[in-house]
């Protein structure tokens, strides 16, 4: 975005008369009268007229102002985002467990060891879950080579976690339908990044076709 108050040289707070003022000033500096066959400083010419006509104007200018501050607002990098993806999935993960805990409680189970034990299990797999799934939103997000490298690594890792808790599940003795979910949500995990390599294969094989003559 063109900052034309660093083209007519004044500050955002410069009146009207100091706008005024210094275009007249650059207008006759840069004007293709006084530099013919300069592109410089034809380009600075129109550059100095387009700024006039917008800082000249009071509606014109306050709705130039409006959007110079918005551009020069601190925005957040894309592994903030991402960062803030994944705390608030697995944030959501933790607290379903927790409801779903709670709901068990209140339905007159007993909060015994072997619950704890699978209520764990059972955080493990959401949160995991949750985790997974952020790492499909940051592949759409990142480069090509470096999601699928990255979500590669840490599917690998989440495997191994989905494969502790689904242990401690058959140590407790857990229902058949818990261990089912879990697979179920790795089935799904997979299914995800197989879809996205073709979307990714074929957003790039797009790139690469030939510019008709």
């Amino acid at each position: 975005m063109k900052n034309y108050y660093q083209i007519l040289g004044v500050k955002p707070t410069a009146t009207e008369a100091e706008i005024k003022s210094s275009y007249r000033v650059l207008a006759k500096k840069y004007h293709p009268d006084v530099n013919p066959d300069d592109a410089s400083a034809a380009s600075k010419f129109a550059d100095i007229n387009e700024a006039n006509a917008v800082l000249s104007d009071p509606q014109s200018r306050a709705e130039y102002d409006a959007k110079l501050r918005e551009a020069s607002a601190p925005h957040p990098s894309q592994e903030e985002i991402i960062a803030r993806q994944r705390a608030q999935a697995q944030e959501a993960a933790r607290q379903a467990a927790f409801r779903n805990m709670n709901m068990n409680m209140n339905m007159g189970g007993r909060h015994d060891s072997m619950t704890a034990a699978r209520m764990r299990a059972q955080v493990q797999a959401n949160m995991a879950q949750a985790q997974i799934q952020a790492l499909v939103n940051q592949a759409y997000q990142q480069g090509v080579a470096e999601a699928r490298a990255q979500m590669d690594a840490e599917i690998k890792k989440l495997k191994a976690a989905l494969a502790t808790a689904v242990a401690e599940n058959k140590k407790i003795k857990p229902l058949q339908d818990s261990e089912a979910e879990l697979k179920r949500k790795l089935r799904d995990a997979e299914d995800d990044r197989r879809d996205l390599e073709q979307e990714l294969f074929t957003a790039t094989a797009k790139t690469r076709l030939p510019t008709p003559a």
